[in-house]
């Protein structure tokens, strides 16, 4: 789960680019910290990169690999993103 320590610097946002469940190889359009929607795992992607595949993240033992998830935006989505 993403932390921060001071809240000044994060603001909550009801934008729909945090909706879309992303599979491995699919192109991000925001960047940011994406987390598994399976076991929990966070990674840190620019937009324009791909999401990994499964061996080369690490998930928890057992992990299915459900997808991703968009959980705190660095570009901000409401902005127009980078290519």
């Amino acid at each position: 789960m993403a932390i921060y320590r001071d809240q000044r610097r994060v603001v909550a946002s009801m934008s729909k680019a945090f909706d879309p469940v992303l599979r491995s190889g699919a192109q991000v359009r925001y960047e940011g910290i994406y987390a598994c929607i399976s076991c929990g795992a966070e990674i840190a992607l620019s937009a324009g990169r791909l999401i990994p595949s499964k061996p080369n993240v690490p998930h928890a033992p057992g992990c299915p690999d459900g997808g991703w998830q968009l959980v705190v935006a660095t570009s901000g989505p409401e902005r127009q993103p980078r290519t």
